[in-house]
């Protein structure tokens, strides 16, 4: 056997070794910065995995300005798309433009917090064929997971922040954008959420307080606390210029930004260990209370401001974001 063919034969045996320790799926590694509140172990899914972000409708000024419903768009949530935004479930923009509330999807199960009526979450499994939602302004992620998380909190801490969570997954894969996926255990969280909706009348947030509370829900100190959740979101430390307007501070000393939105369950423990994302959300939804939906937010107003939405375990699915694609 020559030299060529002997380096030729050492290759194939590290990819076939390569192969076989990414489909086991049993390794994990601590990441190399030590984060202050959560004790983290990474684990590869697809390494070479990446994200396309499409958005959809105006990319801002959407609760200020209105939604307007020409410009809401159909999209189809398969198991491979996770995304958020403001939107409903249903096939027609003009059916669904007075229920638009906060939405959220992943691994091919979609949930929205209706603005009409008494505002109970409803949600598509999707069993049967990928499910529609109507979008007035969000972004869909589409691709496979890169990493993924398993994280608890430190013997001296309370909760583990969101940006910290998120500043760990960028380090894991590696980019300046990276798209997320959480099931956690809540230590309360912090955010907002539309009581009417926007694609019906422009909203009268930016004029007054009382304009404010009549259309938003908010929070003024963490809520939700011992619950189960399911997070879904992207976070950024350099974002790319079209998907910057969809993105807001994480956190005032995390020099992150980011775009989250929860969707909370009755308490059941999150597994620690390697379990498929679609089983997971498929059991959550089936097996547990769907007790709310919101977006979360960072108060950073010191003492007076709620902070920042924090959780005690979980499981956290992450790709880099490499392709953003504008609306049309």
């Amino acid at each position: 056997m020559g030299a060529d063919d002997t380096a030729t034969l050492t290759r194939l045996r590290t990819s076939t070794a390569l192969r076989a320790f990414d489909l086991t799926r049993d390794a994990w590694r601590s990441p190399s910065a030590a984060p202050r509140h959560g004790a983290y172990e990474i684990s590869p899914r697809d390494p070479a995995a990446t994200l396309t972000c499409r958005l959809y409708g105006r990319t801002e000024g959407v609760v200020r300005s209105g939604v307007m419903t020409g410009e809401a768009a159909v999209v189809e949530f398969p198991e491979t798309a996770f995304g958020l935004g403001i939107g409903a479930l249903g096939g027609e923009a003009g059916d669904c433009a007075v229920r638009f509330g906060e939405l959220i999807a992943a691994a091919g199960a979609v949930a929205y917090l209706p603005t009409e009526g008494a505002q109970v979450p409803d949600f598509d499994l999707g069993l049967a064929r990928a499910p529609r939602a109507v979008l007035g302004s969000g972004l869909l992620c589409e691709g496979a997971f890169a990493q993924l998380a398993r994280f608890s909190t430190q013997p001296d801490a309370e909760a583990v922040p969101i940006a910290e969570l998120a500043r760990v997954c960028l380090d894991a894969v590696r980019a300046d954008t990276v798209g997320l996926v959480m099931l956690a255990e809540s230590a309360g969280l912090v955010g907002a959420w539309l009581r009417r909706s926007p694609a019906i009348a422009v909203p009268a947030i930016s004029y007054d307080v009382q304009g404010a509370r009549d259309w938003l829900g908010t929070t003024p100190e963490p809520i939700h606390e011992g619950t189960t959740v399911l997070v879904v979101g992207v976070a950024s430390r350099a974002p790319d210029p079209v998907l910057a307007p969809q993105l807001r501070p994480l956190a005032a000393a995390s020099g992150l930004v980011g775009h989250f939105h929860a969707v909370v369950f009755s308490y059941r423990p999150v597994p620690q260990r390697t379990v498929d994302l679609r089983v997971l959300v498929t059991k959550m939804f089936t097996h547990q209370r769907v007790r709310g939906l919101l977006h979360l937010l960072s108060d950073d107003r010191g003492g007076a401001g709620a902070g920042e939405s924090q959780l005690r375990r979980g499981l956290c699915w992450a790709a880099p974001v490499t392709t953003v694609v504008p609306s049309a």
